[in-house]
Formats: structure tokens, C-alpha cells, sequence
């Protein structure tokens, strides 16, 4: 997936090979989806299109459009609740087909870059394993695209959107069985006064989420007032999130920067009886650079508070190490610590230990791998703690220009000491892809 601008070198980044740039970009993408949906699995394909990108496609400027289709046999052992006879408010397993046609365009010009990523996902439950899962068969989808307009000058303006319906919710505080619908349009206007040392980036975006139930069946032990799991309650977590920024980096050494980074988040709610608004405001300072040829880093700190009483004030921050085993291939790990706006809690704070490795070989093999450790506590004083893990792994090899074959294994974990069964449970999935393009 391409999101963002093209990558520029500078303070923090690794002069790499355009081999490497290439799968950089497009795992981008993916560790971007892990830090928004904490605690669960991935929350959409990510294809690594790099071998043949300049052979095929439809000529689009300087860049081509890949038409792709997706053929994907999923096994998934919490793929929701059911309405069919029995005991319906336990997870079941099912198997999951996915029919996925999309499109990928990147259209690099003199100074400026459009990017795409979209497409559209049907979801056939099969009814293989779980009788009557296939009435959760359903249409999911994803696009994100952006354009960044004078890439270099002393004023740049970058545009973006990202539009998501899935499972895989945003909603750090629902667990299993709830779709989301969301989207996120973003705007940042990077200042360079006097050349390239000093950057100044305003931003700003506004944010939307909706929710539904996959069934009207409520999960073992979900309490009838906790909108998280009660079908029936669920669109009560509808919101509206407008947030503004700025950011600041100084590169004060040819490899190494001072940055800073800032959010003020208003959330408001269709239903501001169930849900306490949030008026959250972050700030960090930290330093990112090179610190060796091979060892990048980057660290921050500061602080998160909310001005509507929810009762989140702590100190936040990240750490991370990335090591450059070779010119395609890197292991990165770090932790982090982050106040966050949510439904029901107002806010809660995320403390998240991670590991991900990726790797391509000999330009047609795609190796990735993930694990994370988040502890998520919720505020307003609701004394709810979580505990989510997971795991993924998996290569992806392109047989031919226009086919891509990949599998994988996720397990996810999350426990909670609220006892609602879509808050506890361990998930295993598996999955098997193939991939036309053009």
C-alpha cells in the first residue's frame, strides 16, 4: 500500500537502495494499521508491488495504475457471534472467503506525488463450520490516498483520506463482532524557512466513526448497559473527532533532528449521555537521527492531558530502535506510551511493547513479521484494564508479473477484567492469497 509522500532523505531516515524505499513504503501502510487498531489483528491487506511496477499497468503521468483482484481463503477461530441455534453468545469459528478487486496508483511527478490505494472486499462466510454464519456476509473497503503538491519547496501542501469499513474497529475499547465504518481526511502545510534544516508542519484532521453489530446476538457476559457489546447499543458510539497539530523538526546534524510533535483532539458524540467528550491535548519532544550506519532511532517524550475531566494527565512518549541488517531487509523494536480519545471511557492510555522484522529476497519474496504487548486502561473511572497480544507472520512471493502468491498466521490474544466474552478470547487465523495485477 502507498501512503504519504515520496520519501525525502533527511534527519532520522536511511539512505537506502530505491529497492528497499519501495518495500518501505508499502510497509508503511501496515505498521500504520497496527497503531491504529491497538489489540487487534491486521486490518487490511498489504501489498508489497515492486518487481514488475514499471512493466505492467495503465500509463497514468509519470506513474501507472495497477488493477489487482484478491482471492483470499480465510480461517478465522473468533470470526463472531451468531444467530442460529444453540448458544449463540459464544465466538465461533468459520471459514472466510474474500473476493477483493482494487486498484494501486503512485504517480511521482517534478514536485509533487499522488498515491492510491483502494478497493472493495466481499466477505463470504461459508457456513463451512458455523451453520448460519452466512448471514454475516457482507461488502467491506478500504481506499487511501494522498497528494503532496511542491514536495521540497518552502511551502508544501499535502492533502489525504482514508476510508475504512471493517471489523477491525478503531474502537481501542469494543472487541469482537462490531463493523465500523470510518474516515479520516487530513491536511498539513510542511514550512521550510531557509532551506531544508528547519521544518514547520501545521496540520489538522477531521475524523468520523460509525458502528453496527455483524449479529444481533450478544456476547456471554457482556453487561446490558455496555454499548461496547450490546447490539442494540452500539450505534450510540458513533463519533467525531477534530484534531489539530504541529510539528517541528530541526536537523542540527547532517543525520540527526530535533523534533516536536503536538495534537489537540475534541471528540464529540451522537449520544453525549453514554459517551464523555474528550478535549485531549499532546505534546512531545524528542531526538531522531542515524547513530551509526546501520542504527537508526528515535526517541520522544512528553505529556497527555484531558481538559473535560475524564482523568487522563500522564507522561507519553516512544522509543524505538531500527536496525538495517542489509539493504533489503531491517528488524525494528520499541515501545510506546500514548493517551488516546475513545468511546464510553472518554480516553484511555496505551502502553505497547512491539517487534516487527520484514525482509525481501532476491526481489520476489516478501518476508514480515509482527508481535505486540499493549496494556490499555480506560479512564472516567471505570477501572477497566485490557491486555492484548498478537502475532503475524508470513511471506508473500511474486510468481509472475501479474501474480503474487502470500500466507500467513496471526494469533491474537486480549483479556479484560471486564467479563464480556468479546473482551476475552484468543484468535487464531490463517490465510491464503492469491493476487492478480496488472
Amino acid at each position: 500500500m502507498r501512503v504519504g509522500a515520496r520519501p525525502r532523505a533527511g534527519a532520522g531516515e536511511l539512505h537506502v537502495t530505491p529497492t528497499l524505499l519501495k518495500m518501505s513504503r508499502a510497509l508503511l501502510g501496515a505498521a500504520l494499521c497496527f497503531l491504529v487498531w491497538p489489540g487487534n489483528a491486521r486490518a487490511q491487506v498489504q501489498h508489497t508491488f515492486t518487481r514488475y511496477e514499471t512493466e505492467n499497468g495503465i500509463k497514468f503521468g509519470e506513474g501507472r495504475v495497477h488493477p489487482y483482484f484478491d482471492y483470499e481463503m480465510h480461517y478465522d477461530t473468533a470470526a463472531g457471534y451468531f444467530d442460529y441455534g444453540g448458544n449463540t453468545g459464544v465466538l465461533r469459528p468459520e471459514a472466510i472467503t474474500h473476493f477483493r478487486p482494487g486498484l494501486s496508483l503512485d504517480a511521482p511527478m517534478a514536485r509533487s506525488t499522488i498515491t492510491l490505494d483502494a478497493n472493495v472486499d466481499y466477505l463470504w462466510y461459508t457456513g463451512l463450520i458455523t451453520p448460519g454464519s452466512s448471514n454475516a456476509s457482507r461488502l467491506d473497503a478500504f481506499a487511501d490516498g494522498s497528494a503532496n503538491f511542491n514536495q521540497d519547496g518552502a511551502v508544501e501542501f499535502d492533502i489525504g483520506d482514508r476510508f475504512v469499513r471493517s471489523d477491525r474497529t478503531a474502537n481501542a475499547g469494543a472487541g469482537v463482532g462490531v463493523i465500523s465504518l470510518f474516515n479520516e481526511a487530513r491536511v498539513g502545510l510542511p514550512l521550510r524557512p531557509g532551506g531544508r534544516a528547519l521544518e514547520i508542519t501545521p496540520n489538522g484532521a477531521f475524523a468520523f466513526e460509525s458502528f453496527k453489530s455483524i449479529s444481533s446476538a450478544a456476547p456471554a457476559g457482556c453487561d446490558p448497559a455496555d454499548p461496547n457489546c450490546q447490539p442494540g447499543s452500539v450505534a450510540d458510539l458513533n463519533y467525531q473527532n477534530l484534531q489539530a497539530g504541529l510539528d517541528a523538526r530541526w536537523r542540527f546534524l547532517p543525520k540527526t533532528a530535533l523534533t516536536f510533535e503536538s495534537r489537540l483532539d475534541t471528540r464529540s458524540y451522537a449520544n453525549s449521555a453514554v459517551n464523555p467528550s474528550a478535549l485531549l491535548a499532546r505534546g512531545y519532544l524528542g531526538l531522531a537521527g542515524l547513530i551509526s550506519a546501520k542504527v537508526a532511532t528515535v526517541f520522544k517524550i512528553g505529556w497527555a492531558q484531558d481538559f473535560h475531566g475524564t482523568g487522563l494527565h500522564t507522561v507519553g512518549g516512544r522509543a524505538e530502535v531500527d536496525y538495517l541488517m542489509s539493504e533489503t531487509g531491517n528488524v525494528k523494536v520499541g515501545v510506546l506510551r500514548e493517551g488516546l480519545p475513545v468511546p464510553v471511557y472518554g480516553t484511555y492510555l496505551d502502553n505497547r511493547a512491539y517487534l516487527e522484522a520484514n525482509f525481501l529476497l532476491q526481489g520476489r519474496l516478501t518476508l514480515h513479521g509482527y508481535a505486540s504487548l499493549d496494556r490499555l486502561s480506560f479512564y472516567s473511572g471505570s477501572n477497566r484494564a485490557d491486555t492484548t497480544a498478537m502475532i503475524d507472520l508470513g511471506p508473500e512471493y511474486q510468481l509472475t508479473k501479474w501474480l503474487i502468491g502470500a500466507a500467513g498466521y496471526i494469533l491474537g490474544s486480549r483479556s479484560s477484567n471486564y467479563p464480556a466474552s468479546s473482551y476475552n478470547f484468543t484468535r487464531h487465523e490463517a490465510y491464503l492469497r492469491a493476487t492478480f495485477i496488472y
